[in-house]
């Protein structure tokens, strides 16, 4: 069908519809037929019976068929049913209406679906004879397109974000859905409008500045400000703005992405306000935290000074001949006065828990001797009660373990006070018994069971809380703080272990904890550890001169008289001046320095004398003695230039265990001036 004069189609068509009368006609008769068959369009002509007698050479080219297939055939003779419906059914339109019309055609090809747009009509030869001509326009891509600006639009309406699209100088040109929905104007009332009718008057130097950097070809991303809907409220929004180029590269609009922040902006605020807030509160409660930690070292340097004095005195009556009623005496002082010592320690400990500034110390310690001195302390309470207080220990552990025994003493004191407290009859054991050991370490189990009222079990669930006792008729029928047991419970963890209670109400209640250890590697004389009890000074130290810096009369004369019954000379001053002035006269083997001083306290007066020594030689060890019990008082006396540190109320025994380890240094290092 490429050349149509050697096919020569026109032999099938009828002469009488064709026929010219001159040589005119039949030029203009082969014109037409190459001018159709040249061109792009698709064309045909269908008889009355719908059989083809013309198809355009473009139409065949569609098909891929010859033009005998098609010439002298209706469309079910060489088309697919479906196709042929489909062509029938407008023909059938077209002759019944006798008017022109106009209908999409979809043709499955090898390239995919073409849709076409086919313009039929109904024409005659001039005989009576009717015929179908048609001409179709491949329109596939531009229905694409069509379909795919249909889809963009959709998007861009789907868009939570206002998407709105302006000329160059601001004009707005579309408007979706969501810029409706968050400025409140319908496209038909915004679109021809400026961009500045969106904005706070006095924002619109801002637009402009955006409108300006877009024409330049920059783009803006999510600017932040205020926008004004229709109805006057003002809103947060981000804008990002880009220019929308043409073929050659020149801006002709612009594209503008507008967010509603709003929430976002509140959110911010009262995250902005929560967080200062919070802030505000945190420096309140660590104001109050400060304020407590001041009140309770406050509390606790009143209450141990005169308890030094108490407990002191005691001490040295204890040491006189007394009648056995005035020793019963002596006892109960003695018995209340650590009472109430006790409390102070625990209110103290409490607060450095609470505060996390409770620290540990690791020593190597007799951890069988540490048992049998526990039993030994509190045995006097037991007898007094009536009670047995016996120890049962698995001799099998190792004698020397590494811990922090003064938590491990503290620990066993407050379980054993506390069934000693409410045990009536009966007994009350302390066990030691291995849990588990390693090469390196060993967990030990502590216990402690007595024979008292009991636990119930709803009680249990609050046995460890502070300030909390078994029960309201307990708390008015035995006395304490309800602290021990809270505090023995927070010891224990920080140790490493563990704290649990088994009881029976009515029949007794057993504490039992376990803690890990390490090992000692020299278990048969580890360093820094006495099992001995000593009640003398070491009689190389006898006759020392000890200067004591004490601003309490009563403290003076106690201290003074406690270290001449060990043979040691004592002289005391009030204040730092007098010590500095005594420094000067005599040659101390050791000073006992109070903190709290009025006038030039103790941490001056330390720093003044170790200016002098390091101005003209000489070192003499300064050891605090201090009503100052919180977590930074033994740092802050160090840094002072003090040696060592020593808290109201000392014993006896404390006292020269300090002058045991620092007078030698003295004496060995005079020239040497060592910490």
């Amino acid at each position: 069908m490429a050349d149509q004069e050697d096919t020569k189609p026109e032999a099938s068509v009828s002469q009488s519809a064709l026929s010219m009368s001159s040589s005119d006609s039949a030029l203009k008769e082969t014109l037409l037929r190459r001018y159709l068959d040249h061109s792009p369009a698709l064309s045909f002509i269908k008889d009355e019976k719908g059989r083809y007698v013309y198809v355009s050479h473009s139409l065949l080219e569609l098909f891929k068929v010859k033009a005998e297939v098609v010439f002298g055939k209706t469309d079910f003779e060489w088309l697919p049913k479906e196709l042929a419906d489909q062509f029938a059914e407008s023909d059938s339109l077209v002759r019944t209406t006798k008017a022109s019309m106009e209908v999409i055609e979809s043709v499955p090809s090898a390239s995919g679906v073409i849709r076409s747009i086919v313009y039929k009509f109904l024409f005659d030869d001039g005989a009576g004879r009717e015929y179908i001509g048609g001409i179709a326009v491949d329109v596939s891509e531009r229905l694409k397109a069509e379909d795919l600006k249909g889809q963009l639009a959709a998007i861009v309406d789907a868009s939570h974000d206002a998407i709105i699209g302006s000329s160059s100088d601001g004009t707005i040109l579309t408007w979706n859905k969501s810029a409706e929905r968050i400025f409140g104007y319908g496209a038909n009332e915004i679109i021809g409008k400026h961009f500045n009718v969106l904005v706070v008057p006095k924002n619109t130097v801002y637009v402009e500045e955006i409108l300006r950097k877009v024409r330049h070809g920059e783009d803006i991303s999510q600017r932040e400000g205020k926008c004004l809907t229709k109805s006057g409220t003002e809103i947060d929004i981000s804008v990002t703005a880009s220019p929308i180029l043409d073929e050659a590269r020149e801006v002709i609009g612009i594209s503008v992405v507008a967010r509603d922040i709003s929430q976002r902006v509140e959110m911010q605020r009262a995250l902005k306000q929560t967080t200062l807030d919070l802030s505000i509160a945190r420096d309140q409660a660590l104001e109050a935290s400060n304020l407590k930690s001041a009140f309770v070292a406050n509390i606790s340097h009143e209450l141990r000074t005169p308890l030094s004095a108490i407990l002191g005195m005691i001490e040295l009556l204890s040491s006189t001949e007394l009648s056995e009623e005035q020793e019963n005496f002596v006892q109960t002082l003695k018995s209340s006065g650590q009472s109430l010592l006790t409390i102070v320690n625990d209110v103290l400990d409490l607060s450095k828990i609470e505060a996390g500034k409770l620290d540990l110390e690791y020593a190597p310690f007799n951890v069988i001797f540490l048992m049998q001195e526990c039993a030994s302390v509190m045995a006097v309470s037991a007898k007094n009660k009536g009670l047995l207080l016996t120890t049962r220990i698995d001799h099998s552990i190792p004698t020397f373990v590494i811990g922090d025994h003064e938590r491990v003493r503290q620990t066993l004191i407050n379980l054993i006070g506390n069934s000693i407290k409410f045990t009536e009859t009966g007994e009350i054991t302390l066990a030691l018994s291995l849990q588990s050991q390693y090469k390196r370490s060993i967990a030990l189990k502590f216990s402690v069971t007595d024979t008292g009222i009991g636990i119930s079990e709803e009680q249990l669930g609050r046995l460890f809380k502070p300030f909390t006792q078994i029960d309201g008729s307990a708390s008015r029928r035995y006395s304490g703080t309800g602290l021990g047991l809270s505090i023995s419970k927070n010891l224990v963890e920080m140790m490493g272990g563990s704290i649990s209670c088994q009881s029976t109400l009515g029949k007794g209640t057993q504490f039992f904890f376990t803690i890990p250890f390490k090992r000692c590697e020299n278990e048969a004389n580890p360093p820094g550890v006495s099992t001995l009890s000593k009640v003398s000074i070491n009689q190389n130290l006898a006759n020392s001169l000890i200067l004591l810096v004490e601003d309490n009369s009563v403290l003076q004369k106690l201290i003074q008289m406690q270290l001449s019954n060990v043979g040691v000379r004592a002289q005391a001053v009030s204040t730092g001046e007098e010590a500095l002035e005594a420094i000067k006269v005599s040659d101390f083997d050791l000073i006992f320095m109070d903190c709290q001083l009025p006038q030039m306290d103790g941490f001056a007066a330390t720093k003044v004398i170790r200016e002098i020594e390091a101005s003209h030689g000489g070192y003499t060890p300064i050891v605090a003695l201090t009503a100052g019990a919180m977590d930074g008082d033994e740092r802050r006396c160090l840094d002072a230039g003090m040696n060592d540190y020593l808290s109201k109320p000392a014993s006896v025994r404390q006292l020269c265990d300090k002058m045991e380890l620092w007078i030698p240094l003295k004496k060995r290092y005079q020239s040497q001036p060592r910490s």
